[in-house]
Parts: structure tokens; C-alpha cells; sequence
């Protein structure tokens, strides 16, 4: 009994006990997750810091970029197709819808890796989605010179959602829910969906909203413009323009509450909207090329993602990352 109690406190004396100097948490910080890939990326979405998708151009001959990020590495998923995709975004618990070139629509379903052409009946480019369920999916889009083109898909078929043909190009679609949508597109083009029909609240601008997002329906965000950028807030009654001064070009916006947002767009270039004021982060972004979508984890982390958007297909994908320490590279 002696000698089991005498090896059992020589156990204890050899095991290490806390670390009486551990090391500091990692401190937030701007990272170049993604460089140099074939086709830039146009949009990064996740469910959380664990599970972070990203589509983009298809500029390689191997399909669209499609990225996932799982906690630990990163991986390019291939959908089987061709053609750049330009969005992506969570209808259903089991069910992500991709849109791009050509009219394609993309189910993917991440529980079995499977990915699902759905044929949307047009070829132009849609550049949007948004779902309230895997039954009542919405996909928006166009070619410049021609209406616009908002489509319905009830999970078995996708049909026109009859808007009118005077409507320009429609670039994104958002809702708060299945009755309360917003579409925006050329030419300050504002289209409320109430449930029933369209009700038009385009600003005054000859300029293209390009994405709209907000947490409530009285609280929502769009951004758009090219060589120079516009904002716009709405507050339940009136779009109003809080574009600050000298803005570039802005294609994305992400909300993380009713007043407080982010844009980010041309030349690496994002703000942040706090106290009512919009200003450009202080921090040195590590890549000046152009900004196509921002998207805000949950635990704060903010990704955007673009690239070369100015070529034929997209080029130069970039992906950047505010936060601690991840994986990078493929």
C-alpha cells in the first residue's frame, strides 16, 4: 500500500498543472484568405465562422468557383456545370440556391454534397436570390438594354413573377419575410413585394442599386453606383440617401442591426454605418482590388469577397477576412 501511494504522488509530481504563462488569445486582424484564384468571387455567405461558402466567376474551364470553408480548410466544390455563379443563399435547413450565367439555378444540398440544376426557362444572367422556404424561392436578374426578369420557384417549377415590362435589370432580392421583399436594379429601381403585387419606391438616381439587405423591413440598406457610390436607408416610409462624401462605387452591403451596416465595393474599400454616420474602416485592408460582397459572421468576423470585376469573365478572385487567425489557400 505504501509503494502504490508513494507511485501514485510521483504520477502527480510529473504531471504538468496549468501552463502559468499561456499564450494570448489571437488578436482580430485582416487576413488575405483567398488570392490569385481563376474567377473572382462575387459573393461569401455563411451559417457560421464554420461553415463559409463562396461562388464566383467561371474563368478556368472547370465550372464556377465554388469554395467551402469547414473550421479547418478550405475546399472547391464542383457543381458540374459551367458558367459564373453570382449568388448564393440558405432557403431551407438542408437546401442553398446558387444563381449565375445564363439562367442557371443551382440546388445544393450540403448533407450530401449533391448539386441540382433547376431549369429557370431564361438565359439571362440572374444575380440574386432569396428564399422564405424551399417552397417560395425568389431569382432576379437581366441584360442591360431589356426588362428586368423576377422569377418564382414553388419547388417544383420556376415561373415569371409578373413584373412590368418597363422594369430594368433587377441585380438582388431580400426579404424579412415571405410578404415583405425588396428587389433592386438599374436606374435607382426599388420594388416592393407585399405578398400580392409590386409597389414601386425607386429613388431618384441614374445610378444601379446593386444589393439591398436589412434586419427588419424598416430598417433596410441598398448600395450601388460605378464610378461613384450611393447609399440609401429605409426607415419603414422614405428611402433616404446617406451617401457620405466622395463614396466609391459600393456592389455589397451586409446589416448586423437596424442602424448599424457594412458596404464594401471599388478598390478594397469598405464602411462601416454607426451612430447614423457611415465611415471607411481605418484599417489597412490587404487588397486593393474591387469588393463585390460583404457578409458578417456570427461571432463578428467580416468577410468580402472580389476581385478583377472590371474583365470578361471575372478574374483575380480575392477573399479577405476580419478576425482571429484561419486557414488560407486551397
Amino acid at each position: 500500500m505504501r509503494r502504490a501511494w508513494m507511485l501514485l504522488g510521483l504520477g502527480l509530481i510529473g504531471c504538468p498543472g496549468p501552463d502559468p504563462n499561456p499564450p494570448p488569445p489571437a488578436t482580430p486582424s485582416w487576413q488575405l484568405v483567398q488570392v490569385d484564384l481563376p474567377g473572382a468571387l462575387l459573393r461569401v455567405w455563411g451559417t457560421s465562422p464554420q461553415d463559409v461558402y463562396a461562388v464566383g466567376a467561371d474563368a478556368d474551364g472547370q465550372g464556377p468557383m465554388v469554395l467551402h470553408y469547414d473550421g479547418q480548410r478550405w475546399s472547391r466544390l464542383s457543381t458540374g456545370t459551367t458558367g459564373g455563379l453570382w449568388w448564393i443563399d440558405q432557403v431551407g435547413p438542408d437546401d442553398l440556391r446558387m444563381v449565375g450565367e445564363g439562367g442557371q439555378v443551382l440546388r445544393y444540398r450540403p448533407s450530401t454534397g449533391a448539386f441540382e440544376p433547376r431549369a429557370s426557362g431564361v438565359d439571362v444572367t440572374l444575380f440574386g436570390a432569396w428564399g422564405a422556404s424551399s417552397n417560395d424561392v425568389w431569382y432576379v436578374g437581366g441584360r442591360p438594354g431589356q426588362p428586368g426578369v423576377a422569377l418564382r420557384d414553388d419547388g417544383t417549377t420556376i415561373r415569371a413573377a409578373g413584373t412590368s415590362s418597363t422594369v430594368p435589370t433587377l441585380f438582388k432580392v431580400h426579404g424579412t419575410a415571405a410578404d415583405r421583399l425588396t428587389f433592386v436594379g438599374q436606374q435607382g429601381t426599388i420594388l416592393d413585394w407585399n405578398g400580392s403585387r409590386f409597389e414601386d419606391r425607386s429613388v431618384s438616381s441614374p445610378q444601379p442599386l446593386l444589393t439591398v439587405h436589412g434586419v427588419a423591413p424598416d430598417a433596410l440598406y441598398a448600395v450601388g453606383g460605378f464610378g461613384t457610390g450611393e447609399i440609401f436607408r429605409y426607415d419603414g416610409a422614405t428611402w433616404s440617401n446617406e451617401t457620405p462624401p466622395e463614396l466609391p462605387g459600393m456592389n455589397g452591403v451586409y446589416a448586423t442591426g437596424r442602424d448599424e451596416a457594412y458596404a464594401a465595393g471599388f478598390n478594397g474599400r469598405i464602411f462601416r454605418r454607426q451612430a447614423g454616420v457611415w465611415s471607411e474602416l481605418a484599417e489597412a485592408l490587404p487588397t486593393y482590388l474591387d469588393l463585390h460582397s460583404v457578409w458578417v459572421d456570427s461571432a463578428g468576423g467580416i468577410w468580402a469577397a472580389g476581385g478583377q470585376l472590371s474583365a470578361d469573365p471575372p478574374t483575380d478572385g480575392v477573399l479577405i477576412y476580419y478576425g482571429p487567425p484561419i486557414a488560407h489557400g486551397l
